[in-house]
């Protein structure tokens, strides 16, 4: 054991940058905090530090905070936490990952970027009170629902939780990315006028049908949506409002026609449909590329554009005799086709 200790010691002299002498325990754990050890003491220091130890090395002065599996659930931990976060007023950056947090800390309002990830979080708490916040990675908890939030969030990530209802009053003016992906969405109720500064939009691997009227919006910045994944099964003409839109990616849906509104996107460059079962356009269409998709709905008709298909009755009276039998006896054929209307 003591050779071991002693190799240790060895071990972290030589790899730690800035440190003349072998470190003290205390002075490893602030190495890590203030990010001077390389990335290799860290992860060998990862299941060895003390909560508590870590948690009294920070300094006030301190901008960034990293945790990462570091048991955080015991009540007087998550206190002790609590306070300690709210000391640090220069702290800007909070990660804690993997720290089996049943819920959100109390958190300092100077914080511009907090990662949560990879807990058991399960609702959002105290957001609107972060007025500097701009990045909030929320992925891989268990969060079930999404409620009014307030705040000037850029970046928010909630992928991969258990969220089946976002409030239609959600409103984030100055949100840019929203990543909703692997979740248990049914429905998006949110109009982007809310969110006028959204410019990508995960909603993959959920399970929304059709996205409603009310989504769209003239005025919005999207370029990037994504619903690949999702049992659509239809896509509103109102798509066409989304005039920045370059990449639509309706890959893996229920998908059978595309509406013709689509090709007014002139900005549209990827678009992906591929594991779909198209009729139009047709899939000898869809797989040469989002141009010629483009070309060829806008030089054709969708079912849904042209008149309504109706069954038309032929009813062949041949009471006439013909020549050649003249004793036949007059019988009535029917002919029923599903003939299109012309345009």
């Amino acid at each position: 054991a003591r050779k071991q200790n002693s190799a240790q010691k060895r071990l972290l002299k030589t790899r730690t940058k800035g440190l003349l002498t072998t470190p003290t325990k205390k002075q490893i754990i602030e190495a890590k905090l203030d990010k001077v050890v390389s990335e290799k003491v860290k992860q060998e220091l990862g299941q060895k530090k003390d909560p508590w130890e870590l948690m009294n090395s920070i300094s006030a002065k301190q901008e960034t905070l990293e945790l990462v599996n570091t048991p955080l659930d015991k009540l007087t931990v998550f206190d002790r936490l609590n306070y300690i976060t709210d000391q640090t007023k220069n702290l800007k950056k909070l990660t804690l990952k993997q720290c089996m947090l049943k819920k959100m800390p109390s958190l300092t309002p100077n914080l511009v970027e907090i990662d949560l990830s990879n807990n058991q979080i399960q609702t959002i708490e105290a957001i609107d009170q972060l007025t500097c916040l701009e990045v909030l990675d929320l992925s891989h908890n268990k969060i079930t629902s999404v409620h009014l939030i307030q705040s000037q969030l850029k970046e928010l990530n909630l992928s991969r939780n258990q969220i089946n209802f976002i409030s239609p009053d959600l409103e984030l003016p100055s949100l840019e990315i929203l990543n909703l992906s692997s979740n248990e969405l049914k429905e998006f109720l949110v109009s982007l006028e809310k969110l006028p500064k959204l410019e990508i939009l995960i909603l993959n691997f959920n399970k929304i049908q059709k996205l409603l009227p009310s989504f769209f919006c003239k005025e919005s910045s999207l370029y990037s949506l994504r619903l690949n994944n999702n049992p659509l099964v239809s896509l509103n003409s109102e798509i066409s409002l989304l005039t920045n839109l370059r990449t639509l990616d309706l890959r893996s849906t229920k998908l059978t026609q595309l509406p013709k509104s689509l090709a007014q996107i002139t900005q549209l460059e990827n678009l992906s449909l591929s594991n779909n079962n198209f009729t139009f356009p047709p899939m000898d269409v869809v797989v040469k590329g989002t141009q010629e998709v483009l070309n060829y709905i806008a030089e054709n008709e969708t079912s849904e554009d042209s008149p309504v298909t109706e069954k038309e009755i032929i009813i062949e009276n041949s009471e006439t005799t013909t020549p050649e039998e003249p004793e036949q006896k007059a019988t009535q054929s029917f002919n029923i086709e599903a003939k299109k209307l012309p345009c």
